[in-house]
């Protein structure tokens, strides 16, 4: 793909993500000339490409979290700024610091600032740049990523690519192909989906936009649309979650909920906690000082934390900006986000890919058998494994294994073992780590016939089939598997054995399982997911095609579909 073919696909995924107004009206050729001139060296043409097409992105704009492309009049402050922290936390003699360790040995220097690194964009941990200054072996204009904090041991030099040219072509392949880096639009979508497949939560009915508006009326402000979507879907919780007291907080139980923080915090103050200022008021100067606000509006809580909208900040506040609130013995009250919007794409980031990899993508971990540990967490969750099934007649070194009935999971499963052992061909992309190791199940009925005899029928083996067949699947060149993932039997489609089937998807095993069994951490600290498959009706596998997993799993709940189990009796929810 050549420059402009790159820029042009990178353009166009900003666009598809609705984040087009993010960018900064592009450089004119008197800016490129005027920077280089200050700088006194001569920009990458492909680096100039992209400022002509755009000048950095406006903070406030992208999903946090993000790298922000710097415009060209920041990046002479952002120099400043990184030799004054330098010179801050390792004093005078900083430029003879050196990191015990860089992963760009040899060819980047090994300092902790060079006036010849040119950053072009950041992120939460370091920057991103092109490197005028190169070690011997290195190469003048090679990119690099600076990761300099505090801690010398935990800070590096990391060698990205050779040019900016062949950096831009990959970085715009992962930012256009990775499934989720389409900003919180799809994290909101993904959240919901887990929300209404995890039976332990009491989700009220969605609330009504004239409901909503009648609030905001009542109250005199706006709620954030991102806000009024989560509504719209459910109006919170009934009642807080058992373990961790998690409460999504309905538009109409907003003033209960400040009652009851108020009269808590009344009877624990003795005075009006509307008057009497907090301990930590010094420490922000976004909101007032008190210990509460009659228009700070709680839209979510778990356990001694509060979020709250603030619809009284002070001057240097925004309206609606979310205080997180530790309502506990130590009150505090942090004001790190400026817009609602900010705090939930971190809440779900954080929520849906916990422990994520800040660093910058790299490649796909060595090869490494999980078999005994998956084997623990599937005993510890389910029960006692009755079988494991040996491929004899495959080149897979995939085992299938059985668990029979019981008191506590009255069905069948079968679970592979060996599928984890290798990550899946996932696309580049901030969170390829966390999507990139699985192992897939299948529930059966209980009165699903497990014999010698009924195995070598196609009737019977077809479960085995499709496990097999799918963990094949996913392990080959350019193919993973995710929620959602649909594989109709044949085009056209044709029934699956004797079954009524015509297909499968992918999904998380939520409704059977806790989510605890659906996301395992290994002692090495990857992420393994366990992903169950859902047999599907002809119209089904049409109704996910055309209006999505949503529109699915509400059909599910309208036929009363509880849990993933294969059952060829239950209805076909298209109908």
């Amino acid at each position: 793909m050549d420059t402009a073919e790159s820029l042009r696909h990178y353009l166009e995924t900003f666009a598809a993500r609705g984040l087009s107004s993010a960018l900064n009206p592009g450089a004119t050729e008197a800016d490129l000339k005027n920077f280089e001139s200050e700088h006194g060296i001569r920009l990458p043409e492909t680096l100039a490409d992209v400022y002509r097409a755009f000048n950095g992105q406006i903070h406030d704009r992208i999903p946090p979290g993000e790298p922000r492309w710097l415009a060209l009049d920041e990046i002479y402050g952002k120099q400043q700024e990184w030799r004054e922290f330098c010179e801050t936390y390792y004093g005078k003699h900083w430029p003879n610091v050196r990191l015990p360790h860089i992963d760009a040995e040899g060819l980047a220097k090994n300092t902790l600032y060079n006036p010849f690194w040119l950053p072009f964009m950041a992120d939460n941990e370091g920057f991103y740049c092109v490197d005028f200054d190169p070690e011997a072996g290195g190469s003048s204009g090679q990119i690099i990523y600076t990761k300099i904090n505090t801690d010398p041991t935990t800070s590096d030099i990391i060698h990205l690519d050779d040019s900016f040219a062949l950096w831009f072509d990959s970085h715009a392949h992962a930012l256009g192909a990775s499934h989720h880096t389409v900003g919180l639009t799809t994290l909101i979508d993904e959240y919901l989906t887990y929300q209404r497949l995890n039976p332990a939560l009491t989700l009220n009915p969605p609330a009504s936009p004239n409901d909503i508006r009648i609030t905001e009326h009542i109250n005199g402000i706006r709620f954030p649309d991102n806000l009024k979507t989560i509504w719209h879907a459910y109006n919170g919780y009934k009642h807080p979650t058992a373990d961790n007291r998690e409460y999504w907080i309905g538009h109409d139980a907003i003033a209960a909920a400040q009652a009851a923080w108020r009269d808590k915090l009344t009877a624990r103050l003795g005075s009006d906690p509307a008057t009497t200022e907090r301990p930590d008021a010094g420490e922000s100067s976004q909101t007032q000082p008190y210990y509460y606000h009659p228009m700070w509006l709680p839209i979510y809580q778990m356990g001694d934390i509060i979020i709250a909208l603030d619809y009284a900040p002070t001057e240097d506040g925004n309206t609606g900006q979310p205080l997180v609130i530790y309502s506990g013995e130590d009150y505090e009250i942090i004001t790190d986000y400026d817009s609602f919007d900010e705090w939930l794409y971190t809440f779900l980031s954080y929520t849906l890919y916990p422990e994520e990899n800040d660093d910058p993508p790299s490649l796909a971990a060595a090869n490494h058998s999980y078999r005994s540990e998956i084997r623990a967490h599937i005993e510890q969750h389910i029960g006692p494994i009755a079988a494991t099934f040996k491929r004899e007649e495959s080149d897979s070194s995939i085992d299938l294994l059985w668990l029979p009935p019981g008191d506590e999971h009255p069905y069948h499963a079968l679970i592979t073992s060996g599928l984890s052992d290798r990550p899946m061909d996932v696309p580049d992309g901030p969170r390829r780590a966390q999507r990139e190791r699985a192992e897939l199940m299948i529930m059966l009925p209980p009165d699903w016939q497990l014999s010698s005899k009924n195995l070598h029928s196609e009737q019977g083996y077809w479960p085995i089939v499709w496990l097999s067949m799918l963990a094949d699947y996913a392990q080959s060149r350019d193919n993973w598997i995710a929620i959602g993932n649909l594989f109709p039997n044949g085009n056209p489609m044709t029934p699956i054995a004797d079954t009524p089937f015509s297909g499968v998807t992918i999904l998380p095993p939520l409704v059977s399982h806790s989510h605890d069994f659906g996301t395992y951490r290994s002692k090495d600290g990857n992420r393994i997911n366990i992903y169950c498959l859902m047999p599907l009706y002809a119209g089904e596998i049409e109704l996910l095609n055309r209006e999505g997993l949503e529109a699915l799993l509400a059909r599910f709940d309208a036929h009363h579909i509880s849990g993933e189990i294969a059952d060829p009796t239950r209805p076909d929810s298209s109908r």
